[in-house]
């Protein structure tokens, strides 16, 4: 069997579609060694995404370059030709049995079987993603559109199952709940050396205690809203420091965090790392006081997998796709609540040693009911189908 595979997120490892992409190939070839995967990019991998695939004969990279003219007019329209038809050319070129495109894209359907990820409802439901702009709504449309004509849609979690059957008419049986999970380096614990090597190469205070944030920058990660509690409540009233981790990718008004932070009070005690290697993050999830995040909206929430894989406290907005992860390890907190009594509820984790005491020990037995090694038998077992 060859499996067509578009692998445009491998660029983006930081991303959950990025790290999604790459486990999940990473074990589907580890796994079914018989298999052939034709892994298409528009670049070639950066070296520590390539060094994972090392030990993987039965992947074959093919490097195919989007249109530079039609860069040269608009990135996404080469993005969306390269999807549309720069994609299609090269798989029957490889002559695949099965494509897999782990994200929702402009991919036109051919006679191949067709396996589509979606892993949100995201850009189709929430109103400042519909409202980006012209080309933006039309790109976000088609992918709708050509994502549900696929053989079978896999998606992260059985909130966006459920999301994808409230919002859209496909049909329930075309949908297999594909988990994402968390690589194995986060349950090692690291040495206190190491640790600390980790938060001086990011230029973060040693023996301070922090507040940790990773992700996205989007509105609905409330990263705002988290500068605004730390630098009003939190910080007048204790030690700790906000450490916000993450790159920018966008210069919008999606992405004002960053300048907020520079006018707040306090903002000597908050750090932007940018982005950060995937092999420190254990390092820091373990280095931090508490992880927090305060998203309103996800299809899962990857960072909050791997934070309480690695024993750190973790409080977190109290959404569904939160609660599927862990109901009992996470210090849920109510969004609905005012700031003032969000950073209430933080304080006390740290004036009452008890509840952190007791919030720390459920995180330390906390077990993953997720694996990739599931997940990948899932989709394995779809690509058979055909």
């Amino acid at each position: 069997m060859i499996i067509g595979f578009n692998g445009r997120f491998l660029l983006q490892p930081f991303t959950g579609i990025g790290k999604h992409s790459i486990q999940l190939l990473l074990q589907l070839a580890h796994d079914y060694l018989e298999v052939i995967f034709v892994v298409i990019i528009p670049e070639a991998l950066s070296r520590e995404v390539a060094s994972q695939f090392t030990h993987c004969p039965n992947i074959q990279f093919h490097i195919r370059p989007e249109s530079s003219f039609l860069r040269k007019l608009h990135k996404g329209l080469a993005k969306t030709f390269w999807e549309r038809r720069q994609l299609a050319e090269v798989f029957r070129k490889e002559k695949v049995d099965v494509i897999h495109i782990p994200y929702p894209s402009a991919f036109r359907r051919t006679n191949t079987p067709l396996c589509v990820t979606i892993h949100d409802v995201i850009p189709w439901v929430l109103h400042e993603y519909r409202q980006r702009g012209y080309l933006s709504s039309v790109y976000n449309n088609l992918a709708l559109h050509e994502s549900l004509r696929a053989d079978v849609i896999f998606t992260v979690s059985e909130f966006s199952k459920k999301e994808l059957l409230r919002f859209t008419d496909v049909a329930e049986e075309k949908i297999i709940v594909t988990p994402n999970a968390c690589d194995k380096r986060f349950i090692a614990r690291s040495s206190q050396k190491e640790k600390q090597e980790t938060l001086l190469k990011y230029k973060l205070p040693l023996e301070k205690k922090f507040l940790f944030y990773l992700g996205g920058f989007d509105q609905r990660k409330n990263v705002e809203r988290l500068v605004e509690i730390f630098s009003r409540f939190i910080a007048p009233q204790s030690d700790l420091n906000l450490v916000i981790g993450g790159e920018r990718l966008f210069e919008n008004q999606l992405y004002n965090s960053f300048e907020k932070a520079k006018k707040v009070k306090f903002k000597e005690r908050i750090h932007f790392t940018g982005a950060i290697e995937e092999s420190d993050l254990p390092k820091l999830f373990q280095s931090a006081w508490a992880f927090i995040h305060l998203t309103s909206y996800e299809g899962f929430n990857m960072p909050l997998l791997e934070a309480l894989s690695s024993g750190t406290v973790c409080i977190a907005s109290h959404i569904p796709p939160h609660l599927e992860i862990d109901g009992d390890s996470i210090y849920f907190i109510n969004l609905k609540n005012t700031d003032e009594a969000l950073a209430e509820k933080i304080l006390l984790l740290q004036s009452d040693g008890s509840v952190y005491a007791k919030t720390k020990a459920r995180t330390e037995m906390f077990i993953s009911h997720f694996s990739w090694k599931k997940t990948a038998e899932r989709v394995f077992a779809a690509y058979q189908k055909f």
